[in-house]
Order: structure tokens, then C-alpha cells, then sequence
């Protein structure tokens, strides 16, 4: 079952905790949850708060899991070097 998960980015979040989420949205046991297979990951910084986005695969026991697994660690990192953002478009208050 593919699931879309709205994540807030102040914590690292580890492959328990998603498995707890997947279980708590399809309404099942974390036991029933074989694997997750990440799809896709992005940032929705339409409104705020910023939010992750996890597209993700859930395979229940007993199903059959796909062997080209995508796996993604989603963490919290600070920059070192400053950044200079040119330009006040729409790219330009995007990057900002």
C-alpha cells in the first residue's frame, strides 16, 4: 500500500518511529508491517510550518517486497558556509 506521510523536520525520525506512523494512518499493529520501501522525499514549504513529505511503499506480511529498495535517512543539517541568495522572484524567495 503507498502512503503519504507529513512529517515536521525538528527531529531526526528513524525507521521505528515511520513504521509506528504507516501503522497508526492504515489503522494496523507495527507487527503487521513487513518493510517500507521509501518512494520519494521532499519539502513542502508552501505554509508553515515546513513540513517533510515521505512517499512510501508499506508491504504487510506475507506480501511479496520489491528487490530494489530505496532507502533515505532524514536529517536535520546545518550549514557551515554562508549562502548569498541573488534575486527576489519567485526562485529567489523560494531559496531563501
Amino acid at each position: 500500500m503507498e502512503l503519504e506521510l507529513k512529517l515536521l523536520p525538528e527531529k531526526i525520525y528513524d525507521e521505528a518511529y515511520i513504521k509506528q506512523v504507516c501503522a497508526q494512518t492504515m489503522r494496523i499493529s507495527v507487527e503487521d508491517i513487513q518493510a517500507i520501501r521509501y518512494l520519494k522525499r521532499s519539502i513542502d514549504a508552501r505554509k508553515k510550518p515546513v513540513h517533510y513529505l515521505l512517499k512510501v511503499n508499506v508491504y504487510l506480511k506475507g506480501e511479496a517486497i520489491d528487490s530494489d529498495g530505496i532507502g533515505f535517512k532524514l536529517e536535520h543539517k546545518t550549514l557551515k558556509k554562508k549562502i548569498a541568495v541573488v534575486g527576489f522572484g519567485p526562485a529567489g524567495i523560494f531559496a531563501a
